[in-house]
Parts: C-alpha cells; structure tokens; sequence
C-alpha cells in the first residue's frame, strides 16, 4: 500500500498555520535543497486582497487509492465556489 506523510503542525485557523510557516520556515541543518525565504512575513499575507488566482485541482488520490464520493463531492463544490469570486479554477491530472 502506498502512503504519503508530511510532517509538520495542525493549526486550527490560517493565521495559526502562517505564524507556524514563519516561526518554522527555513532550511534545514544539512538540507540538499533551500527554497528563497518570503518577501514578507506570512502573518502578512493574510491580509492582503489576492485578486484573481489561477487555481488547479484534482479529485483523484495522488497515491492511486480510492477516493470516497463525498471528497469528490466537496472538491467540486469548492472549485465551483472559488471560481464564483473570479478565480480561474481548472481541473487537472496529478501524472
């Protein structure tokens, strides 16, 4: 069976997961690979009016396990939402 993990907090609000992404964010110690720090604090961000997004999706496991309907569901659901404001929202495959 495949499994995916990422290793990291759970927040209960974005403003949470932000002020972890900036307390955490970095390389680190020995890391093969660094990713540029932000231009701003992400505290910051949450604030800021995105304007129009170009926003992806996919309803399949990127794992290739089964998906329960009700996930399905609520993905389209979201999508639907999201491009409601004005965002681009297009489905694609995860291969």
């Amino acid at each position: 069976m495949a499994r995916a993990v990422v290793s990291h907090v759970i927040t209960r609000t974005v403003r949470d997961s932000a002020a972890m992404l900036d307390a955490t964010q970095g390389p680190d110690a020995g890391a093969p690979y660094v990713t540029p720090p932000p231009e701003r604090p992400y505290l910051q961000e949450i604030d800021r009016d995105p304007g129009s997004l170009k926003i992806a999706f996919s309803t399949a496991s990127p794992i290739g396990t089964p998906v329960h309907q009700e996930c399905v569901k609520a993905v389209v659901e979201t999508a639907k939402f999201l491009e409601s404001l004005g965002h681009k929202v297009e489905e694609r495959s995860l291969m």
